[in-house]
């Protein structure tokens, strides 16, 4: 089962393994759409690797996160192992995972399903081998409110 801070990370748009073909290299992108039950509105959050030092194993990472209400933009720092994921769907069975095909907005995707739960919160997340990896999460709160998170699109640009 997933540590609830993993979760966390991919609920930001993160989650991870370390130096590989997947770890993402400066100007990489990825986009993701984040609605909520609760909201008509949507938010955008952009994440941009924009450095890398394989000597500290880290990223230095541009977040954007676009509201109706406001734009927020942060430079974070972030190991490899928060970004890449190329083992995701390989070894789905040993993470407690399924494997199943997701579609969401950037493409359809081999993944790694996995549900957790906290309490009266319920995860869902599909893990894939493209970086800041959880193509698709979903989380169902206590109250019943339900928060997706949808990657949009990605890639060197």
């Amino acid at each position: 089962m997933r540590s609830i801070s993993r979760i966390l990370l991919v609920l930001l748009g993160l989650g991870g393994g370390w130096a590989n073909a997947s770890t993402p290299q400066p100007g990489f992108q990825a986009e993701f759409e984040v609605s909520s039950s609760a909201s008509a509105d949507k938010a955008y959050r952009k994440l941009e690797v924009l450095s890398t030092s394989l000597a500290k194993e880290n990223l230095t990472v541009k977040s954007s996160e676009v509201t109706a209400q406001e734009t927020k933009v942060a430079q974070i720092e972030m190991s490899d192992d928060e970004v890449s994921n190329a083992d995701a769907v390989r070894h789905c069975p040993e993470l407690g995972g399924q494997v199943e095909s997701v579609t969401v907005p950037a493409g359809t995707f081999e993944s790694c399903k996995m549900t957790v739960t906290d309490g009266a919160v319920k995860t869902e997340i599909w893990e894939s081998t493209v970086p800041f990896i959880a193509v698709k999460a979903v989380r169902t709160l206590a109250n019943g409110t339900v928060e997706t998170r949808l990657l949009t699109g990605y890639g060197v640009r």
